[in-house]
């Protein structure tokens, strides 16, 4: 049995995203790409992750 919410369409493609330069940055939208395959109930600990590695990237920005 295929869980609902998960995304399954195999006519969806993958889209090439381009790298903003610092790996970190890199690091967290390259995780944008793990939501094709959770199921909706997972993605807010994905979303949580990605904006918590940017704005330790921000921070880091802002301390220099």
């Amino acid at each position: 049995m295929t869980d609902p919410e998960q995304n399954t369409d195999p006519e969806q493609k993958e889209e090439t995203i381009e790298e903003a330069g610092d790996p970190r940055v890199d690091a967290a939208v390259r995780r944008l790409a793990e939501l094709r395959t959770l199921g909706t109930a997972e993605h807010p600990e994905v979303y949580e992750d990605i904006h918590r590695r940017l704005q330790g990237a921000l921070a880091d920005l802002d301390g220099s």
